[in-house]
């Protein structure tokens, strides 16, 4: 969704997640790049890793598995648009049919709650989980997860020339997150919906990540949809 907006020029800019290409380089390291046949341009911005959560009487059928086999089991469901189903349609595609989808929620705290019912599979960031402190009902498997980037994303006949981002990153600094400032349009990555802590709000990690030199946790970082002008 987040990409054909873009096309369409309905936005100028958003932040995409995806697969990191080179997983053991670090986002500020790594050189912009191309998708969808060079139409769109993306600079990684941080990086973050998604595990796979399964129901602890599960453990048997996911720990020391590979994709292909978790893909015979029920995995929730997120919205069509999310990057949680796009990342998953995009690994689970190559080896065969979908698997089966059970439930449906769009925030991420409920998507445990689901696994620990014991009905599903379903992916969770490494930062969700560590906030988890409480005794866990869930395993996670240890032989399949999946490192994203977050990256910024325009059209590619946007940026003539590489470096071009370090202008939408200036121009992102006078965003008002929330309050309809003056800015580039920017769109969110498809993600699910804002968590409803505070101190998980995506919009105070992003808001870091747009200022130089930033030092940043990003396990609190999702997708939001920031919009001005």
């Amino acid at each position: 969704m987040l990409l054909i907006q873009i096309g369409k020029g309905e936005l100028d800019v958003g932040y995409y997640i995806d697969v990191a290409p080179e997983a053991t380089v670090p986002p500020r390291l790594r050189s912009e790049r191309s998708i969808e046949g060079g139409k769109f341009q993306l600079v990684p911005l941080l990086s973050y890793t998604y595990r796979v959560v399964a129901p602890a009487e599960w453990s048997d059928k996911v720990m020391g598995k590979d994709w292909a086999d978790l893909a015979t089991l029920p995995w929730l469901a997120t919205p069509s648009p999310s990057a949680h189903r796009r990342l998953l349609d995009d690994v689970f595609r190559p080896l065969g049919p979908l698997p089966k989808r059970v439930g449906f929620t769009d925030q991420e705290e409920a998507m445990i709650d689901f696994v620990e019912s014991g009905v599903c599979l379903s992916l969770a960031r490494d930062g969700v989980l560590a906030r988890i402190t409480r005794k866990r009902n869930f395993v996670i498997a240890d032989k399949v997860s999946l490192t994203c980037d977050l990256s910024f994303a325009c059209l590619a006949s946007r940026t003539p020339g590489t470096g071009d981002f370090a202008r939408l990153r200036g121009d992102a600094r006078g965003v008002g997150f929330d309050t309809g400032q003056s800015g580039p349009r920017f769109g969110a990555c498809g993600e699910l919906n804002r968590p409803s802590n505070p101190t998980s709000d995506p919009c105070s990690s992003l808001a870091q990540v747009l200022a130089p030199e930033p030092q940043i946790d990003f396990s609190a970082a999702h997708s939001v949809a920031v919009k001005s002008g």
